[in-house]
């Protein structure tokens, strides 16, 4: 491996690094409080120019969400649980079909509970919860382990610090896979 400059800043390259794989935004929704259990009705096209690839509803509120696909529960979703997608077809078909309908449910809690800063502290009666992403997508599986390739080496850089020099080395690493990509 070769060895990371030391003239590079550490805070201005973390920050590029940082930036480049940070998520974009979305309008958020916000449900109701804590306990409180939704359900989204959702209903998906799925382009003609999509044909042979991998497609993907991607989702993202707090709490916990469900995928139900022909009265079924197919699979969980949750943010907390870094699972924020459910796979529609890994080979969308000629002739597949490109319309269909599946619904989410929502229930404003966490994982563990809904405790004001702690699993075991009382109910916050404030707290709100967002469905801050609803969208279709083709999965491009090369561009997402690029992605967790540099979150990797991001939490390297960070965990170690700036005074140690594997620090700099996951930096260095991660701003010429960044340069790369420019």
């Amino acid at each position: 491996m070769a060895a990371a400059p030391a003239l590079k800043h550490w805070r201005t390259t973390l920050e590029r690094v940082e930036k480049f794989v940070s998520p974009l935004y979305f309008t958020d929704c916000n449900l109701r409080g804590r306990w409180w259990t939704c359900w989204f009705r959702v209903e998906l096209t799925i382009p003609e120019a999509w044909v042979g690839q991998e497609v993907h509803l991607c989702w993202e509120s707090d709490g916990e969400g469900l995928v139900w696909r022909d009265g079924e529960p197919v699979q969980g979703l949750t943010k907390e649980g870094e699972k924020t997608s459910y796979v529609l077809t890994d080979r969308l078909g000629e002739r597949d079909p490109r319309s269909l309908t599946l619904y989410v449910e929502v229930a404003c809690n966490g994982l563990l509970g809904a405790g004001k800063g702690s699993m075991i502290a009382a109910p916050d009666p404030e707290k709100m919860f967002q469905l801050s992403r609803a969208e279709l997508a083709v999965f491009h599986r090369d561009v997402h382990m690029l992605l967790v390739d540099l979150e990797l080496l991001l939490g390297i850089a960070k965990g170690l610090g700036k005074d140690n020099q594997r620090s700099f080395q996951a930096l260095y690493t991660a701003n010429e896979m960044v340069n790369v990509c420019d």
